[in-house]
């Protein structure tokens, strides 16, 4: 019993760490996105406020 317990105790140990790094891998990927996707928002509207002044 003990031979098939641990193999798979520590097997779901593992798969256990794997998701939780896997979950805080695609959140950090997520926000990084987000905030990446923010900042070029913000940068297309200066861009576009200021070529809108100088054409009028």
């Amino acid at each position: 019993m003990t031979r098939w317990w641990g193999p798979t105790h520590l097997h779901y140990a593992m798969t256990d760490l794997q998701s939780l790094t896997l979950s805080f891998a695609a959140t950090v990927v997520v926000v990084g996105l987000a905030v990446f996707t923010v900042r070029a928002v913000r940068k297309h509207r200066l861009r576009v406020a200021t070529t809108h002044v100088k054409t009028l």
